[in-house]
């Protein structure tokens, strides 16, 4: 029998052995066995001596982690299954006392038969176990000082916040509309926000509710008692760019108020961190330190990084300012979960944001504020953001389903077959919107009446399969998405303010929010990512609508939706299990990585990003594919300061792309860990806190942790010692607070697989939620009341649109619901008279709508030219015809009398719709075609 090449049993490796009975010598992994030292020669194994032991003291000191399908494909195994590739890569390693570890062995969710392609491996000697000592969970921090006495004088908010009023009453009477300055909501809320200090508030408040100006309030009413600026966390830059609009119209009005400016004789100072920012971080990060900022505006992942311009985080600068950060606001804060739970982990990291400011100002007002807040979120919200050290101020809730909206939705078997005759449809709807709601809108100022808004939830949809068919059928259309360029972001929202187009195509990045009140009708074509989306894009329409107005005429807004008739799509993390697993072993087991004996870990979050696993002589970059597009944002705002002139862009976005996915995956593993209520995340932060240059000193992250915990991290950076600075490096190192034991290797594991479970039942939740309703909209339910929970109404709230009119509070009664309420044969209806009178709200109004009324034709004349298909105009059916009158459109601005009794049509350059009097009303190529059955009045056409 051949030698074996026994040895005793050894409780380590041993990298010189040799055999007593043969001589052989080799390498032990320590099971009593004697091997070949393993060697590359290229990138094979081969038999090496004891010069070539380089390589196996590399795997000695730390395994290598590589993939099955990688790897086999390099050392030519092949098989079928992969649990047969898998036994062919151990029996060619256990030749050299190597294995191929399965790095998920141990964890109960890998079945026998559970490998994947790209199944995670570590090649290390035949017996490795990952391991990491066990750690008792870190006693709490004392970061908070609990403010004892009110830190504002209420009496002076209250004047201040009248003499607020009345400007904004001057503002929106020059502007064109009038308004009482502020709703009771509003004022609720704005005095909510600051009469508590060290609070949360919750507002849950419906589009169009000014939720914008509570934050222009709350920021000017404490800025002018001596406050710090505010904070504000925004989900989406085509947001931000237009708040900095309002914030600019919001600083004009005080300006022209006598004693209301806050810098000098600048109303009022906003800076966002947007590409339409003119001025540099560092000149804002010198304002900001100086106090001439009164708001900034930036999104979470902004707020956690630095460019390559500024030397320090902008958290750090906050945090070290001399007058704090007095409100930290967090727009549309129901993405703090929908998007921290799939493609933007920073949302989850808010926390400790809020944990940072609050340190720094035990004053600190917190503030989250978003139009679909249901109640499951704001429990959600409350385990992030409140904790012993904060007030829970009561949720100030507006629960109504909006009733000046019409909710229409169809289903459709494919949207790529459907879409032209639902852009068909939308185009020729889109006319029928009843004609005053043009010629009497001051804010009307473009080529184009106010666009329709056409989502879907694929950018390549939007851009492939959406525009080409608007373009052809409104003459014009621009697209909004993620994909969208820094440059074009800014001129397409303008030119959507300024109605230069007629429709435009978006994605979720396009617009929650945006201040553009007469748009009449949003269209979502395809299947929505959750319910709470489909309803933020129906919230775009009709917010100037006047309903319930005893002074202005009602007007509406049609919300369409044609969904697919499948299911919605399954839960898809931004990574796998295995490459989960991968991740958490990458930051916890790193040869950098820190696990301090009083409960925290020290990772080094930004090491070995773009080595994804080892190959033999090769580095691997993984090639990241396109993050599923049922959620896209427009937040890549950090790669516009990094792209220089003299560097390849397509190479280096590449790069970046590649690098910032990479880290997100790093931030989702640490966010799932997070959610267990096991792990807290503490922060980013330099491996050297503070430094003393001129005496060689510094305080470090490791050492200030091991000895005061995360609460010295926090003293050391908000208050140095006269002559030590912040050193300029990047924030390397993410801290980790355990708030339970970890025994184990597996027991991380446990953790990291619990988070996602976590993540992919709230997925879940919400697909379940939304394959609700649409089985009880095909059923015919009401849909106002199946929007009712989005909101966070109570069931004993929810109302349909029959139960609302019958007793009297008037809605547009939805597509279900109509049949009981309208007589309309239209698809969509508007709120015309014919219209409310059904629903038996025409009496409540003090100015009703004229019988006749006139809209622009001119954009027919100039479709003629280009050759376009004209608009058409709703049809009257009553078969009475007294007076039929051709009118060649060779000019847009003719003068005709025709007088037939007491008749007089006069053409304008306008054109009217339908009203009771009209029959029909359409055009052709050369003439206008008008049958009227009321010749004793007046009409105005085009």
């Amino acid at each position: 029998m051949d030698c074996q090449h026994e040895m005793p049993l050894s409780d380590y490796p041993l990298l010189e052995a040799s055999c007593e009975d043969c001589g052989f010598e080799g390498w032990s992994p320590g099971n009593g066995l004697i091997y070949p030292i393993p060697k590359l020669s290229g990138t094979n194994l081969a038999i090496g001596g004891q010069s070539d032991s380089d390589f196996l003291k590399e795997i000695l000191r730390f395994p290598f982690r590589t993939r099955l399908k990688q790897i086999c494909e390099v050392w030519g195994i092949s098989a079928r299954q992969h649990r047969s590739k898998l036994t062919g890569l151990n029996n060619h390693l256990g030749q050299y006392g190597l294995t191929a570890f399965q790095l998920r062995t141990g964890n109960d969710f890998v079945g026998q038969s559970d490998i994947v392609t790209d199944e995670p491996l570590l090649i290390a000697p035949i017996g490795y176990r990952p391991s990491i000592k066990p750690v008792s969970q870190a006693d709490p921090d004392l970061m908070i000082e609990v403010p004892e006495v009110l830190d504002v004088d209420m009496n002076r908010i209250e004047e201040d916040l009248e003499h607020l009023k009345l400007a904004y009453e001057d503002q929106d009477r020059n502007r064109g509309r009038q308004s009482d300055g502020f709703r009771e909501e509003q004022r609720q809320a704005i005095l909510c926000g600051i009469e508590n200090p060290s609070s949360l508030s919750i507002f849950a408040l419906p589009t169009g509710f000014g939720k914008t100006r509570i934050v222009e309030a709350v920021t000017w009413l404490l800025r002018r008692q001596q406050k710090g600026p505010t904070l504000m966390v925004s989900p989406l830059i085509s947001l931000m760019d237009d708040q900095r609009k309002q914030f600019e119209t919001f600083s004009k009005t005080l300006e022209s108020k006598i004693s209301m400016t806050l810098q000098g004789t600048k109303g009022f100072e906003s800076a966002f961190l947007t590409a339409a920012e003119e001025r540099n971080e560092l000149k804002l990060m010198r304002m900001l330190s100086q106090g001439e900022i009164d708001l900034l505006c930036c999104s979470p992942e902004k707020l956690m990084d630095k460019s390559s311009e500024v030397s320090i985080p902008w958290i750090e600068l906050l945090c070290g300012m001399a007058n704090k950060v007095s409100t930290l606001i967090i727009d549309e804060a129901h993405m703090v979960g929908d998007w921290g739970a799939s493609i933007r982990p920073e949302f989850q990291m808010l926390s400790w944001v809020k944990k940072r400011l609050h340190a720094a100002n035990p004053n600190l007002r917190i503030i989250l504020m978003s139009a679909t807040i249901s109640q499951t979120e704001e429990t959600e919200l409350v385990e992030l953001f409140a904790d012993d050290n904060t007030l829970l101020n009561p949720t100030i809730r507006f629960a109504q389903t909006r009733k000046d909206l019409y909710f229409h939705i169809e289903r459709h078997l494919s949207t790529e077959d459907s879409a032209e005759p639902l852009v068909d449809m939308l185009w020729h709807q889109r006319t029928m919107i009843p004609a005053e709601w043009y010629s009497d809108d001051a804010d009307v100022n473009g080529e184009f009446r106010p666009p329709l808004i056409l989502y879907t939830p694929k950018k390549t949809d939007a851009k492939s399969v959406f525009l080409p068919l608007a373009k052809s059928k409104f003459g014009d259309a621009r697209t909004y998405t993620g994909d969208t360029s820094a440059d074009r972001r800014e001129n397409i929202r303008q030119e959507f303010v300024e109605d230069q187009f007629p429709c435009l195509i978006g994605t979720s990045a396009f617009g929650m929010g945006i201040d553009k009140p007469n748009v009449w009708t949003t269209a979502y074509l395809g299947m929505p990512f959750t319910l709470k989306g489909l309803y933020q894009a129906f919230g775009r329409a009709a917010r100037r609508s006047n309903w319930g107005s005893t002074e202005k005429p009602w007007r509406s807004g049609v919300c369409f939706a044609s969904i697919p008739q499948e299911w919605p799509r399954s839960y898809k993390s931004p990574l796998g299990m295995p490459k989960m697993i991968e991740r958490v072993y990458d930051m916890f087991l790193h040869p950098e990585t820190r696990i301090l004996e009083n409960g925290y870990i020290i990772i080094p979050i930004r090491k070995g990003l773009e080595s994804t696993h080892w190959m033999p002589e090769v580095r691997q970059d993984e090639v990241v594919s396109d993050v599923e597009e049922d959620i896209d944002d427009d937040t890549d705002i950090w790669k516009e300061s990094v792209l220089r002139p003299e560097q390849d862009p397509s190479e280096l976005m590449s790069r970046l792309k590649r690098i910032k996915t990479l880290y997100k995956d790093r931030m989702w593993v640490l966010s799932c860990l997070q959610r267990t209520g096991r792990v807290e995340f503490m922060g980013v932060h330099a491996s050297v806190l503070i430094e003393n240059q001129r005496e060689q000193k510094s305080i470090r992250l490791g050492e200030t942790l091991l000895q005061d915990g995360y609460s010295g991290v926090i003293d050391s950076l908000s208050d140095p010692p006269s002559g030590w600075t912040k050193p300029d490096m990047r924030s390397d190192f993410a801290v980790i607070k355990l708030l339970d034991n970890v025994d184990s290797w597996l027991d991380l594991c446990s953790i990291a697989i619990q988070g996602y479970k976590v993540l992919k039942e709230r997925h879940s939740n919400g697909r379940t939620e939304l394959i609700r309703f649409l089985k009880l909209v095909d059923e015919g339910n009401c849909i106002r009341k199946l929007f009712g929970p989005t909101i966070g109404m109570d069931e004993a709230e929810e109302r349909t649109c029959g139960e609302l009119i019958e007793n009297g509070d008037y809605c547009m009664p939805c597509s279900n619901c109509r049949n009981n309420h309208v007589g309309s044969s239209d698809k969509f209806i508007w709120s015309t008279n014919n219209i409310l009178a059904q629903i038996g709200a025409l009496e409540v109004q003090a100015n009703p709508l004229p019988d006749f009324d006139s809209i622009r034709f001119n954009e027919n004349i100039r479709r003629q030219r280009d050759g376009l298909s004209f608009y058409p105009f709703l049809q009257n059916r009553n078969q009475v015809a007294l007076l039929e009158l051709n009118v060649p459109l060779t000019n847009g601005s003719v003068g005709v009398s025709h007088l037939s009794g007491s008749f007089e049509l006069i053409i304008e350059g306008e054109r009217f719709l339908d009203h009771p009097g009209l029959s029909e009303a359409y055009w052709n190529t050369s003439w206008s075609y008008i049958i009227i059955n009321e010749p004793e009045r007046r009409i105005r056409v085009g």
